[in-house]
């Protein structure tokens, strides 16, 4: 093959690496149904809640501080429609609370829907994956309201799968008319909400639900979703308490030692 042969045949290649490329990513920006999201796909939370409070402004408090686990998961998809069936459930001494529901969700905007078509709001429990740092994502869509996050990448976060890089999605607004603030934390490679302010979240509107009570901690516990590669580093800085109470202790051990076979020497 000659040099001019050779050279053609790269500049092919490369020419056909690009419109592959362009391809794919037009395809990506056009539809961004999350590679993950398939049936039987869920994530589950659990938190201590004081009480619940409803959209209709009652409240069911507990005596004690309840054990809550908030669970979605995918039972059809179609397309871009996910039916996702979320429950949410309070477990006390002397009270127990739980609520169940099943809503359409677009996947392309994060649109919650009831299964007559009425139009809740956008969920937040995942969003984007991998965005640029300082990227505007939609937090909320419903006309006429609608609200732009930031990203702000960086930092990690434990999870079931070990610690993973995060991105923190904020922003505010109004809806209907009210001050609406949201803020949230979301795997970088997934875009599942991690942790976050749990307000105006549209699945909860669904369940008649207005806020949560959170009391404490709020742990994303489980999910079968791959979240990628674990942060290794988090892990070892974890470790170094241990790591120094073992070096501790041989030096320690290894100092008395040599001391005691020097003064069996000079005996």
């Amino acid at each position: 093959m000659t040099i001019k042969s050779l050279l053609k045949t790269l500049l092919f290649f490369f020419l056909f690496y690009v419109i592959v490329s362009q391809t794919i990513s037009l395809q990506a920006q056009s539809f961004n149904t999350p590679i993950w999201m398939e049936k039987g796909t869920f994530v589950q939370y659990e938190f201590k809640s004081a009480g619940v409070i409803f959209l209709n402004n009652t409240l069911s408090p507990f005596e004690n501080d309840a054990s809550a686990t908030w669970r979605w998961e995918c039972i059809e998809l179609d397309d871009d429609l996910a039916t996702l069936n979320v429950s949410i459930s309070f477990t006390e001494e002397k009270k127990s609370l739980f609520i169940s529901k099943e809503v359409d969700v677009n996947t392309t905007n994060r649109q919650v829907m009831l299964s007559n078509g009425t139009l809740i709001g956008t969920t937040n429990l995942w969003a984007k994956a991998n965005p640029t740092d300082g990227e505007e994502i939609v937090v909320w869509d419903t006309p006429p309201d609608r609200i732009l996050g930031v990203a702000e990448k960086g930092g990690w976060s434990y999870t079931p799968q070990g610690a993973q890089k995060i991105y923190i999605l904020e922003g505010a607004g109004t809806i209907n008319g009210r001050n609406a603030l949201f803020d949230s934390l979301h795997d970088i490679d997934t875009g599942i909400m991690i942790d976050g302010i749990i307000h105006h979240e549209a699945t909860l509107f669904a369940l008649d639900i207005d806020s949560l009570g959170v009391n404490g901690r709020f742990l994303f516990t489980d999910t079968n979703i791959d979240l990628g590669p674990r942060e290794l580093w988090p892990e070892i800085f974890g470790l170094l308490p241990i790591l120094i109470i073992v070096i501790v202790f041989v030096s320690v051990f290894v100092i008395f030692y040599h001391r005691r076979r020097k003064r069996r020497r000079y005996r």
